[in-house]
């Protein structure tokens, strides 16, 4: 067999698609059965025409531009994109290619990854589907924490309230008492109307907010808010050291809120069932970054435990209590701001360090 005929027969009986392409413009001048059989067109209609109609519409710019490319440097590897069969199914196909100066052709070959992409997006499926139980668990959380804190002033008002209805009927009211009464149920009012709104802006997804310069004491103080009444009504001492009004970091203040409880969530399950019961938070400032470290009474984390916290769905947690995804999420969201989060092995209790850029 002459190396034509071989070359022949490899083109004709491949399962991987291979095309001949003008470079100069987008017609195929050669393709091979493989490529007839998954776009379902005849020969003559895959090279009689531009082959950007049958590129997805979605993908057709940018492929002009790969087309381009592999001219002006020669080559092109694992370049994905969309095409419509005659039936009107989207397939995936994966391409690497060679520009030939010398005849001005391209030469290219290609792969049908639709069903990587498939699983893919059924992988990506189940984790937004995990993330939002995760929600809805941190939720729960969250409820039983602000039932807590609003239930507190909500008693107070109500108290006062009763007693304004008494002094009321008893047809003798003191002015500086009524004035007190009146304080008393607006400073209580305005800290509900606080707790609800935070609550708001915590739940929403902040990925997409704006960096901005936010107070570090906020932060802090903010996320203590949805998470206080829990920690009381179980006994464990929370408490946070005194920081700067002034200091300040640039980051989105819902994303650092949500991975600051979702630290300290961690450590209330941890404390819980410990001799000692104590969660605390300790704002470090160093020459380059400002470090917001959740300390708690715990008996630590296991040496061989240590490599895999970060990693997708890994949890010590017991089936049902734990996805396996805050740690992972928090690490994106630090990575997101330029900063990091890590375990500090050389501190004497259970650390986590919440480190961000110092802008001030």
């Amino acid at each position: 067999m002459s190396p034509s005929e071989l070359n022949d027969r490899l083109f004709t009986l491949t399962l991987d698609f291979l095309v001949v392409k003008n470079a100069s413009n987008h017609y195929w001048t050669h393709v091979n059965p493989a490529l007839v059989r998954a776009l379902g067109y005849s020969e003559q209609e895959l090279t009689s025409q531009s082959s950007m109609k049958f590129v997805h519409p979605d993908d057709r710019h940018d492929t002009e531009l790969r087309a381009k490319n592999v001219v002006m440097t020669g080559s092109l590897q694992d370049y994905e994109n969309r095409y419509i069969t005659r039936e009107g199914r989207v397939i995936w196909l994966s391409w690497t290619a060679v520009y030939d100066p010398k005849d001005n052709t391209v030469y290219a070959v290609a792969r049908d990854i639709t069903r990587i992409k498939e699983r893919e997006l059924q992988i990506a499926q189940q984790k937004l589907e995990i993330a939002a139980a995760s929600k809805l668990n941190a939720l729960g959380r969250l409820a039983a924490g602000i039932a807590h804190e609003v239930n507190n002033p909500l008693t107070i008002v109500y108290g006062q309230a009763c007693r304004l209805r008494k002094l009321a009927t008893g047809g003798s009211i003191n002015q500086n008492e009524l004035q007190q009464i009146s304080e008393e149920i607006e400073d209580m009012s305005s800290r509900i109307v606080r707790i609800i709104k935070g609550l708001r802006a915590f739940t929403r997804d902040g990925s997409n907010d704006p960096l901005e310069f936010v107070s570090v004491k906020k932060i802090i103080e903010d996320t203590l808010v949805f998470c206080r009444g829990n920690f009381k009504s179980s006994g464990i001492e929370l408490t946070f050291d005194e920081v700067p009004d002034d200091l300040q970091v640039y980051a989105r203040p819902v994303q650092i809120s949500q991975v600051l409880l979702n630290l300290l969530n961690n450590a209330y399950d941890v404390v819980l069932e410990a001799p000692e019961k104590w969660v605390r938070i300790t704002v470090v400032i160093t020459e380059t970054h400002i470090e917001m470290r959740v300390s708690d009474s715990g008996s630590g984390v296991a040496l061989e435990l240590r490599a895999h916290l970060f990693e997708a769905f890994f949890t010590t947690k017991p089936v049902g209590k734990g996805t396996g995804l805050g740690l992972n999420i928090a690490h994106a969201i630090l990575a997101s701001h330029g900063g990091d989060i890590f375990l500090d092995e050389s501190a004497p209790n259970t650390t986590f360090v919440v480190r961000l850029p110092r802008v001030s």
